[in-house]
Order: structure tokens, then C-alpha cells, then sequence
């Protein structure tokens, strides 16, 4: 019986005006027990729009924070039909003129089962539209045929129209020419640079001019994992997350030619600050199953010298958050935090409580103020605010809200909705943009008796102190026509 084809109907929702900020990243595999919140809103967070036959999408204002490798576990159960689908995207525009919403709808006739939708940010009319089958996990992959090839459509007009332009996708291999399966790709946050990657024919397609023109580089190992080097349009790091020692390669020039940088890699992380260099932090697994982590000078890596120093050794998880950084340690029977201010001395964070600490989750960063919630039980987290003195070398954190609805995966909630409809730890904390010290939070307000949770046991409480104080909010009785609720 032939294929039924699915009709992907791309509605193009165009809205002017970015704003943009940068700060560090981590990469690799997730972290254990240590979780940091990161600003979904930053270029270098921002991820494409995935869209899922049947039409659910998964992208920016979602809770859910699944990267692009992530979403979805295989082919929507749906039979092949047309289906609408939206995806958000924005002009660039630098004048102060009142917002405008233009739709456009372009059919692409495509059977795959997702789609990966990217505007490429501001500065260019760029947009790149990734047709692909969702990546099987590790078991599934043995078991499954090959996904058919993916396709690669562009757009050069915001998406009014979009070209199709896979056949610049094509490969060589055993002097055939076959298509690839792209299966990600991932652009520069400030250059026209882009790196399209298929880990099952272990090759990457480069492009130096926002995909008119790629070439094709193939590889001895699976790019599963690229990051730019935010300064250089040619730097760029890959990990190997199929090799079982997790090597991490680099390239200073744009593909032609890989270093081995490290082997048995947890998560990398570019960062800089105001006034200090630009380090590549790297935690690299031991053999006594703890992490050391090791710095980079990014300018000596652009001259080919890969010497490194040791930060810290011994530490579960290792985060960057603005001007912090953060390790966590198992003990015997309890976790240790450990935290270093603007690449000072790391100290050691003293919570004020007689708790167990089995996880945290960095909520957020406010100058030199923190908000943790740490995970005590399955089912008990409290939020706490720190308070330290002038050099930083005393942090203390103080409780701040008991019962905060706070998800760390493996950790609590583990038999709950939760599981499936979030890939990564979350506080239900809510900063009130352009207010300072002002937060609306959720707190469970009856503690249920076994591993799951649902909304009737939440309530929203408002601080205006920076956590000093909450109070609840009250529901409105009547609605915006005055009749009652």
C-alpha cells in the first residue's frame, strides 16, 4: 500500500522586536542532583520550535524545557492527515512603531512525523525548517529500520515562501550518493554560521552565509552535541555522547579538521565575565565515579593549545549561573553545595535547617542574592534566600517558602504526571520582570499522601521582598464584564 502523506501547513506568526542578553550554558548530559534554571529568553538558550505530527509543538513559553533531541520518543500515533501547524518566529525591526502580527501559511507536502522550525534571529530574514522522523532512544534504535532521509527547506522572506533544498544535503558513501538524515542543526548566536548534523552517517554540514551554501565534512565519530564559541565564527566544540568515553572534540577551522580535547566529559560550559577571559569549563568523569573540573583559556584553544588547569575536584555537578558557580557533593548521608563568586574561593553554602539535602534546583540569580529550593524528601521541598557578607566567603541561606512545588527528576514526584511532561528539573517561581523583589510562587498546601501531585494541591503566593515575606493571592470573584465567577 503506498505512503499516505502528511500536508505540513506551516502558519508563520511574525512578531517585530528581539531582546537579547547572553550568559553561560551547560552542555553534555544532565546533571544528578544539581539543577540550575536558565533564562529561556537568551540567544544561546533559545531553541528551535518543534512541531509534532498531529499537531502539538513544543518551543519557547512552554514549562516544559526539552531541547530539540528531546522531543518526542518516536511517530505520532495519529494516521498520516493534514495537519495545521503554528510556529512563532519574529521580524527584526529597530523602530519604536507598535507591534505588528502578520500570518503567512505555506504547505510543505512532507511525511515526516516532526519538524524543526528556526528563525535565525535578528539581522536576517533566515528561516530554516528541518523535516525529520524524532531520534529513538538508545533501545529502539537497534530494533528500528532506518528513518526515511530528512529534509531541509529554507526560507529567505521571514517565511513567506520556503525552497526546498535537501538535494545540497546528499553524501558519498562507498561511491554512492544517498541523502542524509539530518537530524539537528544548530546556529551562531552573532555570526551567519550554521552546523547541520547526521549522527547515523556520522557527518556535519557546515555554512558560513545562513544556508545558501554547505559543505559537507564527514567524521571518525557522532556529532551528537555542537557549540559555537561565541567569539569565533569558525570554533566549534562536539560531543560524542555514543563513544562510552563521552570524548569531546574541537575545530578552529570550521570543521576541516578535529582535536581530541577531552575524554569522559559530564557537561561543558562557555563563560566569560566582565573584565576576566573567556574560559571553557569542562567536568570530566574519574575513576573514583566523582567529577574534577578543568578551565580553558578560549583564546589559548584558538591558537591550538589545549593546557588546562583543575578547579575543583571531587564534586557531583558542576553550574554556571551569571556570577556564580556551583558544585555539589554527595556525603555519606547527604549532599554539600559549594559556591564561588566572580571565580573567587569556593565556599561552602550553610542552609538553615536540620533537613536532609538530596537535590537543588537554582531558581534564580538576582545580583549577589540567590534563590534554592533544595529537595528534602519525595515529597517536601523548601525554598531558601541567601544572605552573605561583603567578600562573599560566608553564604548563608535562610528559609524562605516551605512547600515549594519544585521537580527534580529522579529525585521526587517520581511516580507523577511529571515524569512525562517535563524532561528537566523546575521551581514554580515566577520573577516579575522590571519589579524587583517581587516573585509569585506555588506551594503545595496539602501534602499528598503518595508520589504524585495534581493542581488542586497547589496555591499561588506573591513576595514583594525578595522572599522575606508571602502572602496568598486572592482569586477574583467576578469576571471583566463584572458577573460573578
Amino acid at each position: 500500500m503506498a505512503r499516505r502523506r502528511t500536508c505540513f501547513i506551516i502558519f508563520l506568526t511574525m512578531l517585530t522586536g528581539w531582546v537579547s542578553s547572553v550568559q553561560a550554558v551547560r552542555h553534555g548530559f544532565p546533571p544528578d542532583i544539581l539543577h540550575v534554571d536558565y533564562d529561556e529568553d537568551d540567544p544561546s538558550v533559545r531553541r528551535p520550535m518543534v512541531i509534532n505530527r498531529g499537531g502539538s509543538a513544543d518551543g519557547a513559553g512552554r514549562v516544559k524545557r526539552s531541547p530539540a533531541d528531546g522531543v518526542g520518543t518516536g511517530p505520532s500515533s495519529s494516521p498520516a492527515a493534514a495537519a495545521s501547524l503554528s510556529v512563532a518566529g519574529m521580524k527584526d525591526s529597530k523602530s519604536s512603531a507598535p507591534q505588528v502580527i502578520e500570518t503567512k501559511v505555506n504547505k510543505l507536502n512532507d511525511s515526516h512525523a516532526q519538524l524543526i522550525v528556526h528563525w535565525l534571529g535578528e539581522g536576517t530574514s533566515v528561516m530554516i525548517c528541518l523535516a525529520r522522523e524524532p531520534p529513538a532512544d538508545n533501545d529502539a534504535v537497534a530494533k528500528a529500520p532506518p528513518p526515511q532521509p530528512s529534509r531541509i527547506f529554507v526560507s529567505k522572506d521571514y517565511g513567506d515562501t520556503f525552497v526546498d533544498q535537501t538535494n545540497m544535503f546528499e553524501l558519498e558513501v562507498n561511491s554512492t550518493k544517498i541523502n542524509s538524515t539530518v537530524e539537528q542543526f544548530f546556529t551562531h548566536p552573532k555570526f551567519n554560521t550554521i552546523v547541520f548534523t547526521d549522527p547515523r552517517n556520522k557527518a556535519i554540514f557546515t555554512s558560513e552565509d545562513y544556508g545558501a551554501t554547505v559543505k559537507v565534512r564527514m567524521l571518525n565519530f557522532t556529532p551528537s552535541d555542537v557549540t559555537f564559541y561565541e567569539a569565533d565564527t569558525k570554533m566549534i566544540l562536539i560531543l560524542d555522547k555514543k563513544d562510552p568515553e563521552r570524548k569531546l572534540y574541537y575545530t578552529t577551522d570550521f570543521g576541516a579538521s578535529f582535536t581530541l580535547l577531552q575524554s569522559y566529559v559530564k557537561s561543558y560550559i562557555w563563560s566569560s565575565g566582565e573584565g576576566v577571559p573567556i574560559h571553557l569549563y569542562v567536568e570530566r568523569k574519574e575513576p573514583t565515579n566523582t567529577s574534577s573540573v578543568i578551565f580553558y583559556n578560549a583564546a589559548n584553544l584558538r591558537n591550538n593549545t589545549n593546557q588546562f588547569n583543575v578547579l575543583i575536584e571531587k564534586v557531583e555537578d558542576f553550574h554556571i549561573k551569571k556570577d556564580f558557580m556551583f558544585a555539589s557533593q554527595r556525603l555519606p548521608n547527604s549532599t554539600q553545595l559549594l559556591i564561588s563568586y566572580k571565580r573567587g574561593k569556593f565556599v561552602k553554602a550553610d542552609f538553615q535547617t536540620e533537613l536532609d539535602m538530596k537535590g537543588y534546583h537554582v531558581a534564580d540569580v538576582d545580583g549577589r542574592r540567590i534563590m534554592i529550593s533544595v529537595v528534602h524528601t519525595e515529597r517536601i521541598s523548601h525554598l531558601y534566600v541567601s544572605e552573605s557578607n561583603a567578600d562573599m566567603s560566608d553564604i548563608k541561606f535562610v528559609p524562605s517558602l516551605e512547600n515549594v512545588f519544585t521537580y527534580v527528576p529522579e529525585l521526587n514526584w517520581r511516580s507523577s504526571w511529571l515524569v512525562q511532561s517535563s524532561d528537566g528539573a523546575f521551581t514554580d517561581l515566577y520573577k516579575v520582570e522590571g519589579l524587583r523583589g517581587i516573585y509569585i510562587a506555588s506551594k503545595i498546601n496539602r501534602i499528598p499522601l503518595g508520589e504524585t501531585i495534581s493542581p488542586d494541591s497547589l496555591v499561588s503566593l506573591i513576595t514583594f521582598d525578595h522572599g522575606a515575606s508571602w502572602r496568598p493571592i486572592t482569586a477574583p470573584t467576578t469576571d471583566d464584564d463584572g458577573l460573578p465567577i
